[in-house]
């Protein structure tokens, strides 16, 4: 399934998935599929509902690093939502990806803390929230040493382009040193 969704064969991959549904329910990669077809058909809502019906399914430790992936798809897909729209479709974008972003910084495994909180950056940015900005570099700024040169970098930009310059400057002299 997965394969004809990458692969374009989109229309395939969403009979596949709603005939793996059929046999389960609890199949988090048919979710997927419908989930990425909803994206490209340009249908919210759906993508989110399914990205949401996958995630609660991989539960088990086995999933865990799938579960981590989709909520981080589903954070960018949401921002990058909000980041064109308007009204109270900018808000309900915003609320979607801040509650993926903060999902994924309690279960961040070894590989996505960095993403969680330069997704918690970008969608404090959007909603214009200083307070959030500022808290989601917090940690390397207080402790840079124990930060990768990434994550020292990534919360150096969000300080920048936020017009948090004194941070901006620690952080990039700290990631300099690494």
């Amino acid at each position: 399934m997965l394969e004809l969704s990458n692969a374009g064969s989109t229309d395939s991959a969403v009979l596949l998935a709603n005939r793996s549904l059929q046999l389960s329910k609890t199949a988090p990669y048919a979710y997927i599929v419908l989930a990425q077809a909803a994206q490209k058909a340009n249908k919210p809502k759906e993508a989110f509902t399914n990205f949401k019906q996958a995630i609660a399914l991989a539960k088990d430790t086995a999933m865990a690093d799938n579960r981590r992936s989709w909520l981080m798809t589903m954070g960018n897909y949401a921002s990058e939502l909000a980041e064109e729209a308007q009204g109270a479709d900018k808000q309900a974008y915003v609320a979607e990806a801040k509650n993926a972003f903060d999902q994924l910084a309690k279960d961040p495994g070894t590989k996505f803390a960095d993403v969680a909180r330069s997704g918690q950056a970008k969608v404090a940015s959007l909603s214009g929230d200083t307070t959030a900005i500022k808290a989601s570099y917090a940690d390397q700024l207080a402790n840079p040493g124990a930060f990768s040169y990434n994550s020292l970098m990534m919360a150096a930009v969000t300080a920048a382009k936020t017009n948090q310059a004194k941070d901006a400057i620690k952080l990039f002299e700290a990631a300099r040193k690494v």
